[in-house]
């Protein structure tokens, strides 16, 4: 008896000590779901080294992110940096050529991009009107949904993320290290934004143009940062191109499904 409750204090003892431990790494968003972005963050220059779907799932939860359909136009872009999909004039229209072979290692942007080409028909040419019809799709709704509760489940997992549940409601829980991504994110915002009115300007903005774009096309922000860009770097080789797709995303996107909120919370 006397080992038995020897054990089991003992038990208790690296119980509680493992639970603050796990407690003081932790540390809850600011509200319920949403951070709201104070005027103090700091500016952010750099990209942040975090997978696409791993900034979009924190940018939805943050609240820097409000439109599923955002994360598709930020994967094009990210494809047309790649090569991997490449612009086609049709007329007074923009179509969207994937009749090159390619190899994903991101998983979920291969089963996306499988989704377009398999929307885009016989000749692999992705039109507006089969972008739009990709959007309706229940399996791109499902798809998205399944992606954020699977990256959920990882950050979980990896000990990075944890949600208590409060009724109908839950607070979430960020590891330090996951939190500072999101606020990575937070001032590459307010950086891009600001862009126009920084003093400092550099050549490293040149160089990470299309990166910004991806991440402002995903931050729901691309029109305005590239506006900014196009009266400051006027000759920049590349802003022709991007502009093209941009007006092509802008275009589709208008009419696309927009997603609710409460499919991205997996209860």
């Amino acid at each position: 008896m006397g080992l038995g409750v020897f054990l089991l204090i003992n038990f208790v003892f690296i119980f509680v000590v493992m639970y603050i431990a796990q407690k003081t790494r932790f540390k809850p968003i600011d509200g319920y779901n949403k951070l709201k972005l104070a005027e103090d963050i700091p500016y952010y220059r750099n990209i942040p080294n975090i997978s696409i779907e791993e900034a979009y799932f924190l940018g939805y939860l943050y609240g820097l992110v409000q439109n599923p359909s955002d994360l598709i136009g930020a994967m094009l872009l990210k494809w047309v940096k790649e090569e991997k999909i490449f612009l086609k004039r049709d007329g007074d229209k923009v179509v969207v050529d994937m009749n090159k072979a390619v190899k994903f290692t991101n998983r979920y942007e291969s089963k996306i991009y499988f989704k377009l080409l398999a929307s885009s028909g016989s000749n692999f040419i992705l039109e507006e009107a089969e972008f739009i019809n990709f959007f309706k799709s229940k399996a791109i709704v499902k798809l998205l949904r399944n992606m954020l509760v699977e990256t959920e489940r990882y950050f979980i997992v990896n000990g990075l993320f944890r949600k208590d549940a409060f009724g109908a409601e839950y607070k979430y829980y960020l590891d330090d290290s996951l939190k500072e991504k999101a606020y990575q994110m937070a001032g590459l915002k307010k950086f891009l934004l600001d862009f126009s009115n920084i003093d400092i300007k550099s050549s490293q903005e040149v160089v990470l143009w299309e990166d910004y774009l991806i991440y402002a096309q995903l931050m729901g922000i691309a029109d305005k940062v590239e506006e900014q860009f196009a009266k400051l770097y006027p000759n920049y080789n590349h802003f022709i191109e991007y502009s093209i797709i941009r007006s092509a995303l802008l275009v589709s996107l208008a009419n696309s499904l927009r997603f609710l909120p409460f499919l991205f919370i997996s209860r």
